[in-house]
């Protein structure tokens, strides 16, 4: 009886300790908020890993190297910290965090117990504020303008207690982030500033966004549907509302293999928005299937080689 009780004891001090790591690591990762509702609903879970779900925004700013080439280290330093004091706020006051600044770019991330519709919301929210800041050309009075691409995915994570030995840690583990890396990137190639994972948008219905396909992007071996996020619903003018709805047309035809509808709509929309990425992009790839037509199998996945 003794060692059993002795045996419990322990295992009840070292529980204590494991939560009070647990704790301590996610009050520097989240709100406290956050952290307590969190705790709470993960108490039940094993210790060893909790299943969590996570929604991430990663920015970059186009061409920072020749916008800041001429400046002295301490300008470019000053800079860069008053963007990130601007586009810091949008994700705190969402109740997101900034999990990291990459040289420009920032890294930030929402966590809860599951894919929650207020999650992915919030994060959706903080991403379109920041567009809409960084859009601005007054964004930054004194500099030059930082033009950012921002790309947002969520997916499953693993808190997870990893490690050997006498050494473990608890490390958020999955591939959510390097996916919305990805995704940031692809902008380069459609003209767009800010793109999210359809599967984020789920139910999300007081959003505007328009679908521009689906992308097997570099380095991945699964197709992402994705989506450009233009405005709040009740917010958007009808010149965006027309345009999601003619593009969504153009892409339904060119989904069917109907090149030749799909360009003609194309070629309407860039004559009332002749710098629309998506557009040009799509109506380049009809006039590739034109000459070459597609597979019989072909699946309607645009395959990006490079980031």
């Amino acid at each position: 009886p003794l060692a059993l009780f002795g045996g419990l004891l322990w295992q009840y001090i070292e529980g204590q300790r494991e939560g009070r790591r647990l704790g301590a690591l996610l009050h520097d990762l989240l709100p406290p908020a956050v952290v307590d509702n969190l705790l709470g609903r993960l108490r039940q879970v094993a210790p060893a890993e909790r299943d969590l779900f996570g929604v991430f925004v990663y920015t970059d700013v186009e061409g920072f190297t020749l916008i800041t080439e001429g400046m002295a280290p301490t300008e470019a330093t000053r800079l860069l910290n008053d963007y990130f004091a601007l586009i810091f706020p949008p994700v705190e006051e969402r109740g997101g965090s900034v999990s990291d600044i990459v040289g420009d770019g920032m890294l930030a991330f929402w966590v809860t117990a599951e894919a929650e519709a207020e999650g992915r919301r919030a994060a959706c929210l903080a991403a379109l504020d920041i567009a809409n800041l960084t859009g601005r050309a007054d964004m930054l009075p004194g500099w030059p303008r930082l033009p950012t691409r921002i790309g947002v995915h969520g997916g499953p994570l693993m808190l997870a207690r990893v490690g050997a030995s006498r050494h473990h840690e608890y490390r958020l583990v999955g591939d959510a982030v390097n996916t919305a890396s990805r995704i940031e990137a692809l902008s380069k190639h459609l003209g767009t500033k800010l793109l999210i994972s359809e599967d984020v948008l789920a139910r999300l219905d007081d959003l505007l966004t328009r679908p521009v396909g689906a992308f097997l992007l570099a380095g991945k071996s699964t197709p992402v549907r994705i989506a450009e996020l233009v405005a709040r619903t009740d917010d958007a003018s009808a010149e965006q509302r027309w345009l999601c709805t003619a593009f969504a047309d153009a892409l339904e035809a060119y989904r069917a293999r109907r090149c030749d509808e799909a360009a003609a709509c194309w070629a309407v929309v860039l004559q009332r928005f002749p710098n629309d990425g998506p557009s040009r992009f799509y109506l380049q790839r009809t006039r590739q299937y034109a000459a070459d037509p597609p597979p019989a199998d072909w699946d309607a996945v645009e395959r990006m080689t490079s980031k």
